[in-house]
């Protein structure tokens, strides 16, 4: 039974196998990085469940509402980050892979790391934001990122999920 077959191995136990076994070192480096990212997002998720119930326990349907969203918040992150491995051993499987395809999606996935680590700076309060560093181009782009409005928090990562659906596509 080959591992393409249903029912043998999971889709995300064989696309890391395959982004690890990958040609491309970027994309080695990012499916052993992505994996843990994930791995460390649903950690943390799990933990905060009890807390989000009891903070909205006793409540109206809106924060029962919202912890029905925690879940679906989960996925939203780790799907992405485990994206570029999956692609990458979809091409493989298809005998489609090469080490340029593979390279431009690990880089995309970085990106999207970049991008959660940017949606956390805009989307911090005030009282839990460190100085900017006095790095000239990185102080400036921190100081930039604390100005913005935390409504734009959800901009990085929607830019990062386009970035690797546009690698995908246009490696085609």
């Amino acid at each position: 039974m080959s591992e393409q077959s249903t029912g043998r191995y999971s889709v995300v136990r064989r696309s890391v196998a395959t982004g690890v076994r990958s040609e491309s070192y970027l994309l080695r480096a990012y499916t052993v990085l992505g994996t843990l990212a994930s791995a460390f997002i649903a950690l943390l998720l799990v933990l905060a469940i009890p807390q989000w119930v009891s903070w909205t326990l006793g409540q109206g349907e809106l924060n029962t509402f919202s912890r029905a969203m925690l879940p679906w918040l989960g996925m939203l992150l780790v799907g992405p980050l485990l994206a570029p491995p999956f692609y990458a051993a979809r091409r493989a499987g298809r005998g489609g892979s090469s080490r340029r395809t593979d390279f431009l999606l690990g880089l995309s996935g970085f990106a999207f790391l970049a991008s959660l680590y940017v949606t956390l700076l805009v989307s911090a309060p005030s009282e839990y934001r460190d100085p900017a560093p006095d790095v000239p181009l990185l102080g400036a782009f921190v100081e930039f990122c604390y100005a913005l409005d935390p409504v734009y928090a959800f901009v990085p990562p929607v830019v990062g999920v386009a970035g690797i659906v546009a690698v995908e596509r246009l490696a085609r």
